[in-house]
């Protein structure tokens, strides 16, 4: 990509950007920020205090205040006011020894909570991005309610069409119809229905092509245009690891499960390369603006139907923007676990960091089953409320599992040769399962591998830092999983088949990335779905169950899937209810976390599932000084928050050490 489409790029994300007086782009409800916080305070060192320093580090979490070298963008340390002012002193005599300079700006924090920035192990980044500007159906309520919103969209489209074509000579053919995209709908909001093509066919007409996807991805609704030009008809077969919806007459419905879904979305035109640097930009505000500063991007594969968009992603977009210093977020990307063998090529050729820091790799990524609300998460036993809608599904496929008990998407003896080699090839390898047979199955497959190799998987050593000493230990980004066994990782692991399930986790060292929100979602289904039992304390969600059983994990948003709200998960983790609903169920209260476990499981511990540990997640000295100062301390949130009211708010967020959001 050269520096004139960068060049282009810069001035499009201006958009995204928050200005000085708190106008800009902001998550939606957000108020207007005002601040005294400089955007680039380099050339000194800034120590906050009279406030709550939470540190994520176990070694000690408290302190009273914070001492960072804003130009070198690492944290030199945490304590008490005195011991940071002497730190503060060494440095600036060594600075001077060395004919530099500088100077320590002081910054009164006025009771304020300080804490790392927020570390999410698992979205898909980039369609974060694009999904801010497509359709979003999430609060729709009714048919009604559904089709309005779409109708709104098809509208726009229609302008910009129009326009477009006002340009062109008169003999010219018009511009082709552009797709109506988006999704987020889940059925309980409108009564349970799944929605019917004719829903879309009503405001799209017969021409335009729509695919609105559902919340958890796994399940879309698309139009009869959008099953014409992919040729779905009675007679198509569903593909394997994938379900066409059918009435009772044997014509789909325009419901597509799982690798249906990229019978049309392959379909799709791809983004362009300024549509995916906006996204990129979009998504980084939204992310600073929630004080998110790091997170795992787990690829555009599952919603494009292509494999090679993530690694298209990965080489155009990602890598151009960390060349030109454009990422202000930190990003770990995966890869689809199939092309381990050129991913392994590109960590022997290049390593596992960009040396700016901000762009790392080394993981893979594969699907083992669905999802719960879907029907197609793998389950031991029955879903309690399936259902088969009209005829039964066309499939000649041997490997799936019968849609009574959910989806394999991968047969075992594939993903287990897959996992094999990339493990061998020491990459970090991740697999999304959330039925309890998945979960159980995959675990299996992570067991024999690591015992075949006759190795646990092992966190590193922390650094060793004298915080007294005024030489700290930097952490570069080349040093960044350097002697590091893989470690390897089951995507949200949301239904456990019992304790025992936890503990083989624990016992094999497989990191899990639950995710709180998924909860919220699901909450409402799980014990009509799965019956009391499973849907019950050691069985779904089963977070505590996890925790006691020392099985480590890095809790995770799965944005867009759910929103990227790391302070309502936090919320969710500790009172298993949703944070903007105030009369919202409690889910299980056995299963709640603690404060500090919630926090941390957001903070150190999503870095540790994101190999990151050593570089961020903690305030500890060496480390990048990425950091937020919220009204008051997430630590302290009462269960009657509901509604949001009375949620921490993000004031500013740091990264490098320099002001990125909420900036004066």
């Amino acid at each position: 990509m050269d520096a004139a489409t960068l060049d282009e790029a810069a001035t499009a994300r201006r958009q995204f950007l928050v200005l000085p007086d708190g106008t800009g782009w902001l998550p939606p409800g957000h108020p207007p920020v005002h601040s005294d916080v400089p955007l680039s305070p380099q050339g000194h060192l800034l120590l906050f205090w009279n406030g709550s320093v939470w540190t994520a580090d176990r070694q000690g979490l408290n302190a009273e205040a914070l001492l960072i070298h804003s130009m070198q963008g690492h944290v030199l340390g945490t304590g008490t006011m005195p011991e940071m002012q002497a730190l503060a002193q060494q440095e600036i005599d060594l600075a001077r020894s060395q004919g530099l300079s500088l100077e320590v700006k002081t910054y009164d924090l006025e009771g304020k909570f300080v804490m790392p920035g927020f570390v999410d192990p698992h979205t898909h980044f980039l369609t974060a991005g694009l999904f801010l500007n497509n359709v979003n159906v999430r609060e729709a309520t009714s048919v009604e309610v559904f089709q309005h919103i779409v109708a709104a969209q098809v509208a726009k489209l229609e302008e910009q069409e129009a326009e477009h074509n006002s340009l062109l000579p008169p003999s010219s053919d018009p511009v082709p119809l552009q797709w109506i995209q988006g999704g987020q709908w889940a059925e309980q909001t409108w009564g349970g229905q799944l929605p019917h093509r004719h829903w879309l066919d009503a405001v799209t007409g017969p021409n335009r092509p729509a695919l609105l996807s559902r919340m958890d991805s796994h399940m879309a609704i698309v139009n009869t245009a959008a099953l014409r030009l992919a040729n779905i008809t009675t007679e198509t077969l569903d593909p394997a690891g994938g379900i066409i919806d059918r009435d009772e007459d044997g014509h789909p419905t325009g419901v597509l499960r799982e690798n249906a879904i990229g019978l049309v979305a392959r379909l799709i035109p791809p983004p362009t390369p300024l549509q995916l640097l906006a996204a990129l930009q979009g998504a980084s505000s939204y992310a600073l603006a929630r004080g998110v500063t790091t997170l795992s991007c787990l690829g555009r594969a599952p919603f494009s139907g292509n494999l090679n968009t993530t690694w298209e992603d990965f080489m155009s977009v990602m890598l151009p923007a960390a060349d030109a210093g454009h990422l202000r977020v930190r990003l770990f990307a995966f890869m689809p676990l199939q092309q381990w063998p050129r991913l392994a090529a590109l960590v022997e050729t290049n390593g596992r960091a960009h040396p700016g820091g901000h762009l790392f790799w080394g993981g893979v990524k594969e699907f083992a089953d669905g999802s719960l609300g879907s029907h197609t998460a793998l389950m031991w036993e029955p879903y309690n409320d399936y259902q088969v809608e009209g005829t039964t599904s066309l499939h000649d496929q041997p490997e799936v599992v019968d849609h009574e008990w959910g989806t394999r998407m991968i047969s075992l003896p594939a993903l287990k040769e897959a996992v094999r080699g990339a493990d061998a090839a020491g990459l970090h390898v991740a697999v999304h399962a959330i039925g309890d047979r998945s979960v159980d199955e995959v675990a299996d497959i992570y067991g024999e591998v690591l015992t075949s190799r006759q190795h646990r998987l092992q966190a590193p050593s922390n650094v060793n830092i004298n915080v007294s000493s005024s030489t700290v230990h930097v952490v570069l980004p080349e040093e960044i999983g350097a002697g590091m066994a893989p470690r390897h990782r089951i995507e949200h692991a949301q239904h456990l088949s019992g304790p025992g399930a936890a503990s083989k986790l624990a016992s094999f060292g497989i990191i899990s990335t639950p995710n709180p929100l998924h909860l919220v979602a699901d909450g409402p289904l799980l014990v009509s779905r799965l019956g009391e039992k499973r849907a019950g304390v050691s069985h779904s969600y089963a977070f505590n169950t996890m925790a006691k059983a020392g099985a480590a994990m890095g809790l995770a948003s799965d944005w867009p899937v759910t929103d990227l709200h790391p302070i309502a998960s936090v919320y969710t983790s500790m009172h298993r209810r949703d944070a903007l609903d105030p009369g919202a169920p409690v889910y299980t209260a056995e299963e709640a976390l603690s404060p500090e476990e919630a926090l941390l499981g957001h903070t150190v511990d999503a870095a540790h599932a994101t190999m990151l540990e050593q570089f961020v997640g903690t305030l500890r000295p060496g480390l990048r000084a990425d950091f937020i100062i919220l009204d008051q301390s997430p630590l302290a949130m009462p269960a009657e928050v509901g509604g949001g009211r009375g949620l921490p708010s993000v004031l500013h967020t740091f990264v490098d050490g320099v002001c990125v959001y909420g900036c004066a």
